[in-house]
Protein backbone atom coordinates (compact mmCIF):
# COMPACT_ATOMS: atom_id res chain seq x y z
CA UNK A 1 0.00 0.00 0.00
CA UNK A 2 1.19 3.04 -1.08
CA UNK A 3 -1.27 5.80 -0.34
CA UNK A 4 -2.14 6.98 3.35
CA UNK A 5 -0.55 4.56 6.12
CA UNK A 6 -3.17 5.52 8.20
CA UNK A 7 -5.72 3.94 6.19
CA UNK A 8 -4.39 0.52 7.09
CA UNK A 9 -6.16 -0.62 10.20
CA UNK A 10 -2.80 -2.58 11.47
CA UNK A 11 -0.61 0.55 11.19
CA UNK A 12 -0.10 3.63 12.41
CA UNK A 13 1.75 6.31 10.56
CA UNK A 14 3.97 3.19 9.03
CA UNK A 15 4.29 1.62 12.36
CA UNK A 16 2.89 -2.07 12.37
CA UNK A 17 0.62 -2.61 15.24
CA UNK A 18 0.96 -6.20 16.75
CA UNK A 19 -2.31 -7.62 17.97
CA UNK A 20 -0.97 -6.85 21.68
CA UNK A 21 -0.49 -2.60 20.51
CA UNK A 22 -3.81 -2.36 18.81
CA UNK A 23 -5.88 -1.43 21.35
CA UNK A 24 -3.79 1.00 23.24
CA UNK A 25 -4.56 3.24 20.79
CA UNK A 26 -8.40 3.02 21.32
CA UNK A 27 -8.75 3.76 25.37
CA UNK A 28 -6.92 6.50 27.60
CA UNK A 29 -5.68 3.72 30.17
CA UNK A 30 -5.64 0.21 30.27
CA UNK A 31 -4.97 -2.35 32.43
CA UNK A 32 -2.04 -3.72 33.85
CA UNK A 33 -2.24 -7.40 32.76
CA UNK A 34 -3.34 -6.28 28.75
CA UNK A 35 0.34 -3.42 29.19
CA UNK A 36 2.16 -6.49 30.23
CA UNK A 37 1.25 -8.13 26.92
CA UNK A 38 2.15 -5.08 24.94
CA UNK A 39 5.59 -5.60 26.31
CA UNK A 40 5.66 -9.55 26.47
CA UNK A 41 5.15 -10.23 29.66
CA UNK A 42 2.34 -12.79 31.38
CA UNK A 43 -0.27 -11.44 33.89
CA UNK A 44 1.97 -12.00 36.73
CA UNK A 45 5.12 -10.63 35.92
CA UNK A 46 3.06 -7.46 34.58
CA UNK A 47 1.62 -6.84 38.15
CA UNK A 48 5.31 -7.57 39.83
CA UNK A 49 6.43 -4.51 37.16
CA UNK A 50 4.01 -2.46 38.19
CA UNK A 51 4.65 -3.08 42.27
CA UNK A 52 8.50 -2.11 40.90
CA UNK A 53 7.22 1.13 39.25
CA UNK A 54 8.79 -0.39 35.90
CA UNK A 55 4.99 -0.45 34.03
CA UNK A 56 3.76 3.16 34.95
CA UNK A 57 0.09 2.85 37.28
CA UNK A 58 -2.62 5.03 38.69
CA UNK A 59 -4.75 3.54 41.24
CA UNK A 60 -8.29 4.77 41.64
CA UNK A 61 -9.72 2.78 44.82
CA UNK A 62 -8.41 -0.63 44.27
CA UNK A 63 -8.41 -0.38 41.14
CA UNK A 64 -4.80 -0.50 39.24
CA UNK A 65 -4.71 0.88 35.46
CA UNK A 66 -1.76 1.69 33.15
CA UNK A 67 -2.08 5.16 31.63
CA UNK A 68 -1.90 4.49 27.29
CA UNK A 69 0.08 7.18 26.94
CA UNK A 70 3.04 6.36 28.97
CA UNK A 71 3.21 2.96 27.44
CA UNK A 72 3.16 4.54 24.22
CA UNK A 73 6.21 6.59 24.91
CA UNK A 74 8.03 3.26 26.68
CA UNK A 75 7.18 1.27 23.40
CA UNK A 76 8.27 3.95 21.28
CA UNK A 77 5.05 4.43 19.85
CA UNK A 78 3.15 7.92 18.11
CA UNK A 79 1.90 9.38 20.72
CA UNK A 80 -1.90 10.01 18.56
CA UNK A 81 -3.50 10.10 16.16
CA UNK A 82 -5.24 13.33 14.41
CA UNK A 83 -8.90 12.77 14.05
CA UNK A 84 -11.37 13.63 11.03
Amino acid sequence: MLGNPYADPHTLGGVIMSRATRPLFNEMTTSVPEAGRALGLSRNASYEAAKRGEIPTLRFGRRLVVPVAALRRMLALPEALERK
